[in-house]
C-alpha cells in the first residue's frame, strides 16, 4: 500500500502498531490515517477512540483497511466516525479512490 500511495504522489508515514501510530499522529500531524484494526499493543478500535476523543484529532479522516468484514465490525467502524471502512481483499486503486473522495470533500 505504501508504494502505491507514494506512486500516486502521497507522502506516507508508517507505524508498526497503535501506540506508534498515536505517537506519529502527534509528531507529524497527518492529513489522513489508514488504519488496520488488528494491531499489537493498541488495536485500531482503541486508536480510533483516542483520536476521536481528542479535540486536536477528532476531525482527522480515518480509513480502515481490515480483514474484519462482519457486519457488526463494519457498523462499529461507521459508528465510531471513520471516513471509510474497506475490507480485505481490496485493490490499491479502490483505496486511492476512497482517499481521493475524502480529500475532495474536505
Amino acid at each position: 500500500m505504501q508504494v502505491n500511495l507514494e506512486r500516486a504522489g502521497y507522502e506516507v508515514i508508517t507505524a508498526y502498531d497503535g501506540i506508534e501510530a498515536m505517537e506519529k499522529v502527534h509528531e507529524e500531524n497527518p492529513d489522513m490515517i489508514l488504519l488496520d484494526i488488528l494491531m499489537p499493543r493498541m488495536n485500531g478500535w482503541e486508536v480510533i477512540k483516542a483520536l476521536k476523543d481528542d479535540p486536536k484529532t477528532s476531525d482527522l479522516p480515518i480509513v480502515v483497511l481490515t480483514q474484519l468484514s462482519q457486519a457488526a465490525n463494519v457498523f462499529r467502524g461507521w459508528s465510531a466516525g471513520v471516513s471509510s471502512y474497506l475490507t480485505k481483499p481490496f485493490s490499491p486503486r479502490e483505496v486511492l479512490v476512497h482517499i481521493e473522495r475524502i480529500f475532495k470533500v474536505s
